[in-house]
């Protein structure tokens, strides 16, 4: 019978390597680590029974127009590195499947635990794809300072909209542009990953990660202020029922 995890049931001397740790309620269990990205997605990009030629060379899953990597002669787009070795996993579920969300990270050393859904829960990997792989939205890396990928949507946004701020010296305007031209380059980005989703993946799990992903960046570009004042509003709130209590 499947379980909800409890805290109790994890043992954090488990987690001992940095990443993503997904447990199912069956047991079954998806480590999203650096080591078992670099040891292992080359390994699924070469094997034709999961690739085969003809799906390397759709058009859609050949490197966006604005890609440095063009330049390289880079064999796939990087962006997909963090999702191959785990893409036959994940397709065994769908979005809305309950997963108990383990994020190790080591500076500092922090384990953060949530019961989510597994769209969600990957979103840890959709901005490890987009913000650490992409070659052209790497440079953001400050935009996302502090932000957990676990986090409330309004609670990262809100961050995120107070490091753009922060890097723009405070400069309403500036930080306006900045942020849509943000917007515009992680549409571009994401929107080619979507399409090459669609043609690799079984389920829709990564599929609506990644759309989740696009539509928080576009609520940004929207209703920056507003998210920020409802953020600052709704810990208010929290703190005065704490008072209360």
């Amino acid at each position: 019978m499947n379980k909800k995890i409890s805290l109790g049931d994890l043992r954090v001397d488990k987690f001992n390597e940095e990443g993503l740790y997904l447990i199912f309620p069956n047991d079954d269990c998806i480590c999203v680590t650096q080591n078992y990205i670099n040891n292992y997605f080359k390994k699924i990009w070469q094997d034709s029974s999961v690739f085969p030629s003809h799906i390397k060379k759709a058009t859609d899953l050949q490197l966006c127009e604005h890609c440095p990597g063009k330049k390289s002669e880079v064999e796939f787009c990087v962006a997909l590195r963090p999702i191959l070795p785990f893409l036959e996993k994940v397709d065994k579920y769908v979005s809305y499947d309950d997963v108990t969300a383990v994020l190790k990270t080591n500076n500092p050393s922090v384990i953060t635990v949530r019961h989510t859904d597994l769209q969600n829960a990957l979103r840890y990997v959709s901005l490890l794809s987009l913000i650490k792989y992409c070659e052209t939205n790497r440079r953001y890396w400050s935009y996302y300072f502090g932000v957990s990928p676990l986090a409330d949507v309004q609670q990262a946004l809100a961050q995120i909209y107070l490091n753009i701020f922060w890097l723009n010296k405070g400069d309403k305007k500036k930080t306006h542009n900045a942020i849509n031209i943000f917007t515009k380059e992680m549409r571009i980005s994401n929107e080619c990953l979507l399409r090459r989703l669609k043609l690799i993946c079984k389920n829709d799990a990564f599929i609506n990660a990644y759309a989740n992903t696009q539509m928080s960046s576009e609520f940004l570009s929207m209703n920056g202020d507003d998210i920020l004042d409802s953020a600052f509003e709704t810990h208010i709130n929290q703190l005065t029922k704490l008072k209360d209590q």
